[in-house]
């Protein structure tokens, strides 16, 4: 009696004897995965940082306009231009904000203390000159005008140097609202020359910096008896 033959597992025999190797599917070619570009991290909301811009009603006092009866006195002139200034808010030219200035409040008694903050809300680093370049005025009706001025007439430069602002960087100018308290403390190079003439008046005041190249910038806030 024949033996039938079994086929080989690893192939099949074909009719003249020979084993055939079966067809090998091809691996396919692996996609390479693309390289992803970090989003830079975001500014800060200018609406989310803390304190006030100015009041939404008309001062309530408006002074008559300063004027001292010391003869040598030569009140301090300012760098910010009206037209030209924004109110708390600073953008650039893509009309995306970089600066927010700040008061912590809108009214205060004579011999309480006020605090402006000026804040890097960009996700950028932003360059600026000096921020001690700026105005700290009364509405009066002869316009704004700054209470202090040089004692004796001789008016001292402000160098411009040159301030770099990382994201997030933030400064704090805290004054107590008095004839001597807006000329104290670190915020003027020059307090020793400056006198507050004729005294402080209630009313509406504008702090204010010319400092950033790209305008100018105040808050506003009332002194109240």
């Amino acid at each position: 009696m024949a033996l039938a033959t079994l086929a080989g597992c690893t192939g099949e025999t074909s009719d003249t004897g020979q084993t055939e190797t079966p067809e090998e599917t091809p691996t396919p070619a692996l996609t390479p995965t693309p390289t992803e570009t970090p989003t830079p991290a975001p500014g800060i909301n200018p609406n989310e940082v803390d304190g006030y811009i100015r009041p939404d009603e008309d001062p309530q006092t408006i002074p008559e306009e300063l004027v001292c009866d010391e003869e040598a006195f030569e009140r301090r002139g300012g760098w910010i231009d009206d037209d030209e200034l924004h109110w708390g808010d600073l953008t650039d030219e893509n009309g995306s904000t970089i600066f927010a200035l700040r008061v912590d409040t809108l009214a205060v008694e004579r011999g309480e203390m006020v605090t402006f903050t000026m804040t890097n809300v960009s996700a950028k680093e932003q360059e600026t000159g000096n921020i001690h370049k700026s105005n700290f005025d009364v509405y009066t009706e002869a316009g704004w005008q700054d209470p202090r001025g040089w004692a004796d007439g001789q008016p001292k430069p402000i160098t411009d140097d040159l301030q770099v602002w990382e994201p997030g960087n933030q400064v704090e100018l805290t004054f107590e609202m008095t004839e001597e308290g807006i000329i104290e403390g670190d915020y003027s190079p020059h307090e020793d020359d400056l006198v507050t003439c004729p005294g402080l008046p209630a009313g509406r005041y504008r702090f204010g910096t010319a400092a950033p190249t790209q305008g100018d910038v105040a808050i506003a806030f009332d002194l109240i008896e």
